[in-house]
């Protein structure tokens, strides 16, 4: 899992690069570059992300990928008092960014599969035993009132899927 992990963040960050003059470029309005990103960048760094157990290393490394990205969009900040522009702080780049970090991304569209693959009464699952299961039963868990079960129901899923995006709790 970790090559494939190191290998999406080579992967976009090539393409990251790429684009980087168009996210500091003071033509394009900041939802512009922020509708880049979710439409060019993050499907590439979350291409069969639905499979992956993340570790708190690899968390680490998406997350320091994904404010990169508003690091550039919204640039530095202009500090008054010493006069000289001074880096964002993570916290106050979320608040700006004010969408669901990759983390949640990741674990909301893994519940998505889950229920997917739930539906067609497990075979997958039964015959691929990994990790995988563990991280979505703990996932689930983060949900409240929710189970696997509920992966029968498509609404009651989508809103479990949706209630997982909104989590920021503990990196499974």
């Amino acid at each position: 899992m970790h090559d494939e992990i190191n290998d999406r963040i080579a992967c976009v960050n090539r393409c990251y690069y790429s684009i980087r003059s168009l996210l500091k470029s003071k033509l394009l309005s900041r939802n512009s570059k922020t509708q880049l990103y979710h439409s060019y960048l993050r499907p590439i760094i979350t291409y069969a992300s639905e499979t992956w157990s993340l570790t708190k290393g690899d968390s680490k490394r998406l997350m320091t990928f994904e404010r990169k990205v508003p690091r550039k969009i919204y640039g530095p900040k202009f500090n008054a008092e010493s006069q000289t522009y001074e880096r964002r702080k993570n916290q106050e780049l979320q608040e700006l960014y004010n969408r669901p970090n990759i983390i949640s991304y990741i674990k909301s569209k893994r519940l998505e599969w889950f229920g997917h693959v739930w539906r067609a009464n497990g075979q997958v699952i039964k015959e691929v035993k990994t990790r995988w299961m563990d991280v979505i039963a703990q996932d689930i868990k983060n949900v409240e009132e929710s189970s696997f079960d509920d992966a029968y129901d498509r609404e009651k899923w989508r809103g479990v899927v949706m209630a997982a995006m909104a989590l920021n709790g503990p990196i499974s």
